[in-house]
C-alpha cells in the first residue's frame, strides 16, 4: 500500500483536500442546538369540570389517569387537581414519537370530553417542556397595556404560530375579550322563560350541520347544510328563545349581548411597570436555536413601530454563547497541543503538518455527521474537544518515527518509517473506538444522551487514520530528507528533554534492578487503589450536569382567597422591593407575573458566578408572613430535557388528610433551616381555599314543591347560582374573522358577595322566589390542590442539596429522624428519586466491563499472544483510578458524561502500552541484557509517549476547566479523561517495564523473529 502511495502522491493530496472541503461544507450546514434531541415526550392535558373537586377526583380522575396510563409507552401519569380544573402530565418513554404521543393523549381526552358537560370549555393539549420557551416583554409609550395586548394578540400571535417548530404561542391578555349574553332573570320570568331553556337554545346555534347532497341535472351533486352558526352580535340578539301568544321572544328582549372584557386575573410587570409578555414554546424535536432566532426576528419586526422589547429568555443567545465557549476550548486545546509539538520537534514545518491532522480530521468527519443526522451541539462539540489529543497522537508517532530515522540516518524512508508504526497506530485507533460498541446495550437514557459523543469520536478517529497514515507521509515525502539541526531555543529544549529522559531512565533502571523499589511501587499502587475506594462513596451521582443558573424564581403564594388585583400587585411589589434593596447590585432586572393565587418574580442575575451567593442568602432572608408564603427556586435557561432529580424524596403517610398535610409542612420547615439544603418542595402545598356550600332548605321545599320535583329544582338552583357568580361557557364563535368565546351570565354584573346571592330571584312555574328562602349558603374551607401519580394520591417532600455541599442525602435525612418521637412508627417512606440515574450509570458500568473485554480481545487478536494482551491492558485500571480520584478531589460528579470518559479511557490508556511493547518486541532480539533492552525501548519512545500524552491533556484542559455557564455540562467528561490519562501515563511508564521484565524474558526464537511480520499482516 505504501508503495502505491509513493507513486500517487498528487492524487492523494487532491483526494484529501476534496474530502476535507466537502466535510467542511457539510459541517457548516449542520443544525445548531444546545443538546441533541434527547427529550422524553411529556404531554400536558388540561380538562375542565363543574363537580366538586373531591367528587371529580374520585369518579372521573382515577378513570382518566388509568386510561392515560394504558396508552402505549406511557411510563408515568401525574394528576394535579384544583377546583374546576384538572391537569395531567403524561410521561412517555424514550422510544415514543412526539407526534404520536400528543395524538394518543388527545384521543383519550376527546373521549372523556364527550362524556363531560357540553357547557365546559374544550380541553387544552400541549408539550410540557419548561425552560425551552422563548420569552420577551413589550412596553409601549403610545398604547396602554390593554391596547398593546390586543394589538399583539391579533397581529403578532398568528405570525408566531406560523414559525416552523412552534408548538404553542402566548400573548398575555389583561382580561379576555369575549361575548357576554347577560340575561335579566326578572325579564325572563316576565316572559315565563326558564334560564336553562334559554341557554340550551343559544347553544343550539353553535354548529352548522350537513343534510346531505342534492343531485341536479346541470351542476351535479350540491351539498346542503343548515347554517346555524352565529356570524354577528345582531344574529345572536335575534335568536328566538320562546313564544307568547304567537309572538316570538328574542334574546334581546330578556337581556343584552355585548363584547366584554373579563375581569383581570393576571398582571405582568417589568421592574414594577405594567408590560405585555410574548412567548413561544418549541416542539420537542424542533431546532430550538432556529426557533428562537425566528421568534425574535418576527417579534422585532412587528413591535419596532409601537414599543420596545426586553428579552427575558433567549435560548439562541445562550446556545450561541455555549457553542462559542466550547469552540474556544477546542481552538485553545489545538493551540496548546501545537505549541507542545513545536517545543518537542522544534520545526515549524513538522509542527504545521502534525497540527493539520487536528482540523483535517474534525472537518473530514463533518460529512459523516451530516449524513448520520448528528448536529452541532454541546455534546458533539465536546466530543471534538476530546478527540483533539487522540487525533494528534497518531500524527506525532508517525512524524517522530520518521524524524528518528532521519536523525540516525538509518536509510529507512518516509513510507518505510510509516509502515513500522502503522500497526501500533491502527491498534490504538481500534481500541479507542471499539469501546463505544457496548453503548448499544446501555439504558435508553444513556444511549440517547451519549449517542452523539460516541458517534463523533468514532467518525473523527476513523478519518484520522487516513490523515495520519496516508496524507501526512505523502506531504512529508516532499520535504528534504535530512536530519533536524538544533540551534538557540532548540538546543535548550533538547537539553531539557534529554535531562527529563535521562532522569526517567535512571529512575526506571533503579526500579528494574532493585526489588525493594518494585515493592514500593506496588505499595503505591495499592495505596492509590485504597484511597480511591475510600473517596468513591463521596462522589455525587447525577444524570448529566446542567448549566449554571442565572435566574432565580421567587414564588409568592397568597394566603388569602379572593384578593383584588390591586392587593395582589401590592403584596408582590413589597417582596420585589425587599429583594431589590438587598441584592440590587447583583440583579439586572425583575419580571413579575401576578396570578390569582400566586405571583412569580423572575430575578435575572448579573452573572451565573453570583448565583450560589445570592441564592443562599435569599433562602435565609425570605421569610413567610401572615399574607404570603415565599419560596426561591433556580431556573435554568435551555436546561437539558431530563428530570432534575432531588437528592431525597419522602412519601408521607398518615391516618387522615389533615395529618398528612401538617406533617408535610413540618418536614418542609425542618429542611429549609439546614445549611446543606438548596431547596425543598412539598406536593401538595398545605394552602386552603374557600368554597360555597349550598344546602336546600328541606322544610321550605316540601311546602312549596312536590317531592318528585326536588331533584330537578336542586339542579336548576345550582346552575342558576353558578351563572350568578361566574360566567358560563357556551361556545366558541367567529365574528368578523375573530374567534371569541361566548359566555352567559345573570344580569349585567356578577355577584361578588355571599349575602347578595340570597337576594337573587328564582323563577319556577310562574312564581318568583328569593334564593334565601330556598337555600342555606355557607362558606367553608377546602384544600386548594390534590396530586396523584398513576391513580394513587401522593403526599411528597423533595429535597435538593447545594452543589457545594459535602453532606449526603442520608446525613440530611438523619437530622429529620432525630426530631421524630421514639415510640412511634416513622410516618413516611424514603423513595428512590434517582432510580433512572442509577440505572443509567449501572448500564454504563456494564458497558465499561464489556469495553474492557473488547479491548483485551482486540489486543490479543492483533498481537497473537495472551501474555502481551495482559501486559498492555494492565494500564486500564490506572486510567479508571485516575478518573475516579479526580472526580472526588475536584468535587465533580459521577454522571453519564464522566462514565463515558471512563469508558473511553479503556481504549485510550492502552495506547502508551501498545507503543512501548511494540518497540520493545522489535528491538529485543538485538540485546543480551533484558534491562538494557527495556531501557532502550523506553528511551526510543519516551519522546513520542510524552508528547502524545501532553498534547492530549493540553487539548482536554479547557474542557476540564469548564468555561462559561454551560461549561459544567462537559466538565465531568474533561476531568475524567484528562486526569485518567495523566495517572495512567505516570504509572504505566513504570508498570509496563516491570511486567516485561518478569513475564517477557529475552528469547531468540522464531516466534519473536516473526512477531513484527504478524503485526504488519494484521
Amino acid at each position: 500500500m505504501f508503495k502505491l502511495l509513493s507513486q500517487n502522491r498528487g492524487g492523494i493530496i487532491s483526494l484529501t483536500l476534496f474530502l476535507v472541503c466537502f466535510g467542511l461544507y457539510q459541517f457548516v450546514q449542520l443544525p445548531i442546538s444546545l443538546y441533541p434531541n434527547t427529550s422524553k415526550p411529556v404531554v400536558e392535558l388540561q380538562l375542565f369540570y363543574k363537580q366538586d373537586m373531591g367528587q371529580f377526583m374520585q369518579f372521573w380522575g382515577s378513570k382518566i389517569e388509568a386510561s392515560l396510563k394504558n396508552i402505549k409507552d406511557v411510563e408515568l401519569v401525574e394528576g394535579e387537581y384544583r377546583q374546576g380544573e384538572a391537569v395531567y402530565y403524561v410521561h412517555f418513554d424514550w422510544s415514543k414519537d412526539n407526534d404520536e404521543a400528543i395524538r394518543d393523549v388527545g384521543s383519550t381526552a376527546a373521549f372523556y370530553q364527550a362524556q363531560l358537560s357540553r357547557e365546559l370549555p374544550p380541553f387544552k393539549l400541549k408539550f410540557y417542556n419548561p425552560g425551552s420557551e422563548c420569552y420577551l416583554v413589550v412596553e409601549s409609550d403610545s398604547l396602554s397595556a390593554v391596547e398593546l395586548s390586543h394589538v399583539l394578540a391579533n397581529q403578532l400571535q398568528p405570525a408566531l404560530n406560523e414559525i416552523p417548530g412552534v408548538s404553542k404561542s402566548l400573548v398575555t391578555e389583561f382580561g379576555e375579550k369575549h361575548i357576554s349574553v347577560q340575561i335579566d332573570p326578572l325579564k325572563a320570568a316576565e316572559f315565563k322563560l326558564k334560564i336553562h331553556d334559554v341557554i340550551d337554545i343559544v347553544q343550539m346555534h353553535e354548529f352548522d350541520y350537513a343534510l346531505g347532497s342534492l343531485s341536479t341535472l346541470k351542476n351535479g351533486k350540491i351539498a346542503l347544510s343548515v347554517e346555524r352558526g352565529v356570524k354577528s352580535l345582531k344574529q345572536i340578539e335575534q335568536i328566538t328563545v320562546g313564544k307568547i301568544l304567537g309572538r316570538e321572544i328574542k334574546l334581546k328582549d330578556i337581556g343584552e349581548v355585548v363584547v366584554a372584557q373579563s375581569k383581570m386575573s393576571r398582571m405582568l410587570q417589568l421592574d414594577g411597570k405594567n408590560a405585555v409578555a410574548v412567548a413561544v414554546w418549541p416542539k420537542p424535536d424542533a431546532n430550538l436555536y432556529q426557533v428562537a432566532r425566528d421568534f425574535f426576528s418576527v417579534s422585532e419586526n412587528y413591535v419596532k413601530d409601537i414599543g420596545t422589547i426586553t428579552v427575558l429568555n433567549d435560548p439562541s443567545n445562550f446556545i450561541g454563547k455555549a457553542i462559542i465557549a466550547v469552540l474556544y476550548a477546542i481552538l485553545t486545546g489545538m493551540a496548546i497541543a501545537a505549541l507542545s509539538v513545536l517545543l518537542f520537534f522544534r520545526s515549524f514545518s513538522k509542527t504545521l503538518l502534525v497540527s493539520l491532522s487536528m482540523p483535517f480530521s474534525l472537518m473530514g468527519a463533518g460529512a459523516i455527521m451530516y449524513f448520520s443526522g448528528v448536529g452541532i451541539n454541546l455534546l458533539s462539540l465536546g466530543a471534538m474537544s476530546v478527540s483533539i489529543g487522540m487525533v494528534i497522537d497518531g500524527a506525532i508517532v508517525v512524524v517522530d518515527n520518521i524524524y528518528y530515522h532521519q536523525k540516525k540516518q538509518t536509510g529507512v524512508g518516509v513510507f518505510g518509517a510509516t509502515r513500522e508504526v502503522a500497526p501500533s497506530i491502527l491498534a490504538s485507533v481500534i481500541t479507542t473506538i471499539i469501546v463505544f460498541l457496548p453503548m448499544a446495550f446501555t439504558s435508553p437514557i444513556a444511549s440517547a444522551l451519549l449517542r452523539d459523543i460516541a458517534f463523533v469520536v468514532v467518525s473523527i478517529m476513523l478519518f484520522s487514520v487516513f490523515v495520519n497514515l496516508v496524507f501526512l507521509p505523502v506531504i512529508l515525502s516532499f520535504l528534504p530528507n535530512k536530519p533536524q539541526t538544533s540551534a538557540g531555543v532548540g538546543r535548550a529544549v533538547d537539553r531539557l528533554l534529554d535531562g527529563w529522559a535521562n532522569l526517567y531512565l535512571w529512575c526506571l533502571r533503579q526500579v528494574l534492578r532493585y526489588k525493594v523499589l518494585q515493592m514500593c511501587f506496588a505499595a503505591c499502587v495499592l495505596g492509590l487503589g485504597l484511597y480511591t475506594a475510600q473517596l468513591f462513596p463521596s462522589i455525587k451521582q447525577e444524570l448529566i450536569a446542567q448549566p449554571e443558573a442565572e435566574i432565580i424564581d421567587v414564588i409568592v403564594g397568597f394566603k388569602k382567597d379572593g384578593l383584588e388585583m390591586e392587593d395582589r400587585v401590592q403584596l408582590a411589589e413589597n417582596v420585589r422591593q425587599q429583594i431589590e434593596n438587598e441584592f440590587s447590585d447583583k440583579i439586572k432586572l425583575a419580571y413579575t407575573d401576578i396570578r390569582t393565587n400566586a405571583a412569580y418574580i423572575s430575578l435575572h442575575l448579573s452573572s451565573h458566578e453570583v448565583f450560589e451567593q445570592v441564592f443562599s442568602q435569599m433562602q435565609h432572608s425570605l421569610q413567610n408572613t401572615n399574607d404570603v408564603d415565599l419560596e426561591a427556586v433556580p431556573w435554568i435557561t435551555s436546561a437539558l430535557a431530563v428530570p432534575d432529580y432531588p437528592a431525597l424524596r419522602l412519601l408521607v403517610t398518615g391516618d387522615s388528610e389533615q395529618e398528612r398535610r401538617e406533617l408535610l409542612d413540618n418536614v418542609q420547615q425542618h429542611f429549609k433551616l439546614l445549611d446543606p439544603v438548596s431547596r425543598v418542595k412539598i406536593t401538595p402545598n398545605p394552602r386552603r381555599t374557600t368554597k360555597l356550600a349550598l344546602t336546600l332548605k328541606q322544610g321550605a321545599l316540601s311546602q312549596l314543591f312536590p317531592l318528585a320535583e326536588h331533584k330537578h329544582i336542586q339542579q336548576q338552583l345550582a346552575d342558576y347560582v353558578g351563572m350568578a357568580i361566574e360566567e358560563k361557557y357556551l361556545a366558541q364563535v367567529e365574528l368578523e374573522g375573530e374567534k371569541l368565546m361566548l359566555y352567559s351570565q345573570l344580569g349585567s354584573e356578577l355577584v361578588h358577595r355571599v349575602e347578595a346571592i340570597g337576594d337573587l330571584p328564582f323563577f319556577y312555574k310562574n312564581k318568583v322566589y328569593h334564593l334565601r328562602d330556598l337555600l342555606d349558603i355557607q362558606a367553608i374551607k377546602q384544600w386548594e390542590r390534590y396530586y396523584s401519580r398513576n391513580t394513587q394520591p401522593i403526599y411528597m417532600a423533595e429535597v435538593w442539596l447545594k452543589s457545594s455541599s459535602t453532606a449526603t442525602a442520608q446525613e440530611v435525612l438523619e437530622t429529620l429522624y432525630q426530631t421524630l418521637p421514639k415510640d412511634k412508627a416513622i410516618p413516611f417512606i424514603v423513595d428512590q428519586p434517582d432510580l433512572e440515574v442509577k440505572q443509567g450509570i449501572e448500564s454504563l458500568i456494564k458497558a465499561l466491563l464489556l469495553a474492557f473485554c473488547l479491548v483485551f480481545l482486540c489486543v490479543h487478536f492483533m498481537f497473537r499472544r495472551l501474555l502481551v494482551a495482559v501486559i498492555i491492558c494492565a494500564a486500564i485500571p490506572f486510567g479508571i483510578l485516575g478518573a475516579l480520584l479526580a472526580l472526588a478531589l475536584f468535587n465533580s460528579t459521577l454522571s453519564l458524561n464522566s462514565m463515558l470518559g471512563i469508558i473511553m479511557l479503556c481504549g485510550v490508556s492502552v495506547n502508551n502500552s501498545i507503543i512501548f511493547v511494540d518497540v520493545y518486541r522489535r528491538i529485543a532480539s538485538e540485546f543480551d541484557n533484558q534491562i538494557e533492552a527495556i531501557l532502550a525501548a523506553a528511551k526510543m519512545r519516551f519522546r513520542a509517549i510524552m508528547v502524545t500524552n501532553l498534547t492530549t491533556i493540553a487539548g482536554l484542559a479547557p474542557l476540564a476547566y469548564g468555561l462559561g455557564s454551560s461549561g459544567k455540562i462537559l466538565q465531568p467528561l474533561g476531568i475524567s479523561v484528562t486526569f485518567g490519562i495523566a495517572i495512567a501515563t505516570v504509572f504505566t511508564m513504570y508498570l509496563i517495564p516491570i511486567l516485561l521484565l518478569y513475564f517477557m524474558p529475552l528469547k531468540k526464537n522464531s516466534q519473536d523473529q516473526q512477531w513484527q511480520v504478524t503485526i504488519a499482516a494484521n
